[in-house]
């Protein structure tokens, strides 16, 4: 056999085997990535169901306190009976109010004098209370004591009569260092979470909390694309593109993500559980240099 027929013959065999090498890769890759997505799936649908048994602990007790006929009326007994509610509870909410069908603070604890009286029915959920008459979950907003905090009211009927509602206000930071702050998937991976109207509500990048995704990612139309979804309710897997800050370099990376609503009543926020490729894809380290 000629040296020119052994050259082609042994090029053909080194393309079969590198054919057959990436092939092989493709589909590892392939696997691994979805084993992934599927554990990050897992994360997130379970932080998505804590929130939501959060929610409705809440709900149970202050559906449960606004049919005591004290608190429904608002007598002393009512609000004493108050009092102690937010005592035994005062390591995870920060106000306990009672408002009328009007829309105006009838009793709050911490009791604050200036506070009684104050007509609050210019806020949003407030006005959707008194319209619907059904539990109402705020959007995560600044509290005048200069945190972030969600409103939760229920509504309190007098002889089938509305008659205005109770609310619990809870810091959000206490619902992000229990179910979100932990979520650590590697050295990067992490979750961040935005409201129906897309604002991010958690999110460890520095100065995203308060903002909406498409103010915070307008440059990433990958993560526009998904918030979209996101907004919808929906559930998903995407990959996004996204920027790495590291010292004073900046540099783009593609991370894998899956998303998932967390219902909450009268609206919804949704999850998000994203990793850099880079790190998915280092549990294949062994089969690269095997190969």
């Amino acid at each position: 056999m000629g040296f020119k027929k052994i050259y082609i013959l042994l090029s053909i065999m080194i393309l079969l085997l590198g054919s057959i090498l990436y092939s092989v890769y493709d589909a590892v890759k392939d696997k691994t990535i979805t084993e992934f997505n599927t554990q990050q799936m897992l994360l997130a649908k379970q932080a998505a169901k804590s929130i939501e048994k959060y929610f409705h602990y809440y709900f149970l007790d202050l559906s449960y306190l606004s049919e005591i006929s004290y608190i429904s009326s608002l007598n002393k007994q009512g609000e004493e009976l108050l009092d102690a509610y937010y005592e035994k509870h005062s390591n995870e909410i920060r106000a306990l109010t009672r408002v009328s069908e009007n829309g105006q603070i009838l009793y709050t604890v911490p009791f604050n004098k200036k506070a009684i009286g104050a007509d609050i029915s210019y806020q949003e959920h407030i006005r959707t209370i008194i319209d619907t008459k059904k539990p109402v979950i705020s959007e995560v907003f600044q509290a005048a004591q200069g945190y972030q905090a969600i409103a939760y009211h229920v509504p309190v009927f007098n002889n089938g009569k509305f008659n205005g509602s109770l609310c619990v206000l809870i810091p959000f930071n206490n619902l992000a260092k229990e179910f979100l702050k932990n979520i650590k998937i590697g050295e990067e991976g992490y979750a961040w979470v935005i409201s129906r109207k897309g604002v991010e509500l958690y999110c460890p990048v520095p100065g995203h909390v308060g903002k909406t995704v498409f103010e915070t990612s307008d440059r990433f139309p990958s993560v526009i694309s998904m918030a979209k979804e996101m907004i919808k309710g929906e559930k998903g897997i995407t990959t996004y593109t996204y920027d790495k800050i590291r010292a004073k370099n900046i540099e783009k990376i593609t991370k894998h993500a899956v998303y998932c609503p967390i219902q909450l009543g009268n609206t919804f926020w949704s999850i998000v559980v994203a990793t850099p490729e880079k790190e998915v894809l280092s549990t294949m380290t062994g089969f690269i240099k095997s190969s």
